[in-house]
């Protein structure tokens, strides 16, 4: 049998209800058993003592003058607390039984006469609170067993359940029905949103949802019917968010040029310059990186529109020196070809934690950035520093060049948004740089912020979080 919605959710909140209401009256229940279990035996445990105590005084009585005796006084005492309710018996370490008032013969437990050992047992049918004591020096080798009835406790404690039951009963009845009543009016609007969803589902898309109420079931009703009449409005839109994606990944090839300016200036100065074998090689090496980088990156940047429904590493330290060091080697080549100083400045403790391929990338754009601004400028510097704020890491890309308007300000996180066409083109920029790195700085949660003012330079500031 398929239930729907309306009747599995009738079923699972009658069932958790009535799981947690009936476990709650028995746990109640059983917790005030076990009290006054625990309660009958601390009493019973006094009662105990008092009967020791009054053989220990009699036995002492005769110990002395008549010790044969003893084994009288104890029968004496045992028909006494017999008539009382309480069975006796008692038996010495070599089994030799004294007295006894119990229908059947008890093992005794405990060798320590300073511990009194007992439990709850079933005696002649009857539940029954034995405990096991020996006599203390110099009547150490008698063993005494007493017996009390504790049937009076459990019988109550069939009583209640009895009532705990019948009361269940009736209550879990009640609310069967309360529960089923208020299920079947409360999800009314929700089958009607359900079956007008299957007929705009089918192509109807004409249908409406009435509007009965202002709850959140309400809601739902109106945003159907806003999502209906908007529909093919948003398939349009859908369309040119394709084409428009397209695009992006079409012109995101901006961020190859990184790895192709570093490698370009490389090459060059192998070119210009005589090498021994070390800087061969080690240029070499220099290049093969760049050129590992752009073999990822090239892997990577199809990827760019889906950024942010990526799963990116957090976890892996990346030492925020060795980035920076990294970086402005990859661009020493550009900055000295623009005669521009181009410094880093960075405690060798500090870390961070994702990506190192892409902290490269924010970070390299943004250097490449503050390296184009000073290109056409007297005064040609870029430093990029480091520094603790607390718990947060703050890195900073502060350059003299021609600076930037408000206009650009508010409008530099926009996807092909230039400042000066011209020279971006001049540049090969295609407006991307920015964008994407107000992506991956979306993704870590980095705060990214930009102060300038045109003439004046511009600093970027990046603030990481741990």
């Amino acid at each position: 049998m398929k239930l729907n919605y309306r009747q599995k959710l009738y079923f699972y909140i009658l069932v958790i209800f009535l799981i947690f209401f009936n476990g709650g009256i028995f746990s109640v229940a059983a917790i005030q058993n076990t009290k006054n279990i625990k309660a009958q035996q601390e009493n019973l445990l006094i009662q105990n003592n008092i009967v020791l105590q009054q053989i220990i005084s009699d036995v002492e009585v005769v110990y002395s003058s008549r010790p044969q005796s003893i084994p009288l006084i104890i029968k004496q005492h045992g028909a006494r607390q017999k008539a009382n309710g309480i069975l006796l018996q008692v038996e010495t370490d070599n089994d030799e039984y004294i007295y006894s008032s119990f229908d059947q013969q008890i093992e005794f437990i405990g060798s320590d006469p300073s511990k009194i050992s007992y439990k709850i047992d079933t005696v002649n049918g009857v539940k029954t609170f034995l405990a096991f004591s020996k006599l203390p020096r110099p009547f150490d080798n008698y063993n005494v067993i007493t017996g009390f009835s504790m049937q009076a406790v459990f019988d109550d404690w069939r009583d209640t359940i009895r009532v705990v039951i019948a009361l269940s009963v009736v209550f879990s009845s009640i609310i069967s029905v309360v529960l089923y009543i208020s299920i079947n009016r409360l999800t009314k609007p929700l089958m009607d949103i359900s079956s007008a969803a299957a007929k705009f589902g089918e192509g109807n898309y004409s249908v409406r949802i009435k509007e009965m109420s202002k709850d959140e079931l309400g809601d739902t009703a109106r945003n159907f019917n806003l999502m209906a009449e908007r529909i093919t409005t948003q398939m349009d839109n859908l369309e040119t968010m394709a084409n428009d994606k397209q695009r992006l990944i079409d012109d995101i090839s901006h961020e190859m040029r990184t790895p192709l300016t570093a490698i370009r200036g490389y090459v060059e100065y192998m070119q210009a310059a005589k090498l021994t074998d070390e800087e061969y090689y080690k240029t070499l090496n220099i290049i093969d990186r760049q050129a590992d980088r752009m073999q990822k990156l090239s892997e990577g940047v199809l990827s760019f529109t889906r950024l942010r429904n990526e799963d990116v590493d957090r976890t892996t330290p990346v030492n925020v020196a060795d980035l920076l060091a990294d970086i402005a080697k990859a661009y020493s080549i550009k900055a000295q070809r623009d005669n521009i100083y181009l410094s880093v400045k960075s405690p060798s403790y500090l870390t961070i934690k994702g990506d190192r391929l892409l902290f490269e990338s924010l970070i390299g754009n943004l250097v490449d950035n503050a390296l184009n601004a000073c290109a056409d400028t007297a005064v040609k510097q870029v430093a990029i520093s480091a520094n603790s704020d607390g718990n947060k890491v703050v890195i900073k890309i502060q350059d003299t060049g021609i600076g930037m308007s408000k206009e650009t300000l508010e409008n530099i996180h926009k996807p092909f948004f230039r400042a000066d066409k011209s020279r971006s083109r001049r540049r090969g920029g295609a407006g991307l740089g920015a964008a994407l790195c107000k992506e991956i700085a979306d993704m870590y949660n980095i705060d990214i912020s930009y102060t300038s003012q045109l003439g004046n330079g511009t600093t970027v500031t990046l603030t990481f979080t741990s």
